[in-house]
């Protein structure tokens, strides 16, 4: 049986729904002590206005990415870039790069933390949740990762 999977991973909701939950508890808790006298209170209701409005590095890039593991465990990463406002626009070419499983790769039921050192020396962690891929994808990359983890054992 092949481990062939090509998928496109795309931004978690329930991850940006659980860092807007967590960064409007930042801002209530401190709240909660009214009137709020320490400078430290405010200090921890800017910070989480700051983590609300400005999303974490995984979460940034809303446009996602392909990662295309073949049946000898290569993977390849493609990321799309698109900067252009305007909607008229082609569709943007993905830069692919091909990538290597490092050791630590978090392989949960219900979580993947895949890091991945591409050829330029880049360190990336792609965080993949059930809902970050198409209905049925997540438990075939998982098994895809498990076995690119055990031939780099």
């Amino acid at each position: 049986m092949g481990i062939a999977v090509s998928l496109f991973v795309r931004p978690s909701r329930c991850l940006r729904w659980l860092q807007a939950g967590m960064a409007l508890s930042v801002i209530i808790a401190p709240l909660a002590a009214w009137p709020p006298d320490a400078p430290l209170v405010w200090l921890a209701v800017l910070a989480g206005f700051v983590a609300l409005c400005h999303p974490p590095l995984a979460l940034r890039n809303g446009k996602g990415c392909r990662l295309d593991i073949s049946n000898n465990g290569a993977i390849r990463l493609a990321v799309y870039l698109n900067h252009s406002p305007c909607a008229a626009m082609p569709a943007p070419m993905p830069l692919q790069m091909p990538a290597r499983l490092l050791p630590g790769a978090v392989l949960w039921p219900w979580l993947l933390v895949l890091p991945l050192r591409l050829d330029d020396g880049r360190t990336v962690r792609l965080l993949v949740l059930p809902d970050s891929v198409a209905p049925g994808a997540f438990r075939s990359l998982s098994v895809a990762c498990r076995a690119c983890a055990a031939r780099d054992l």
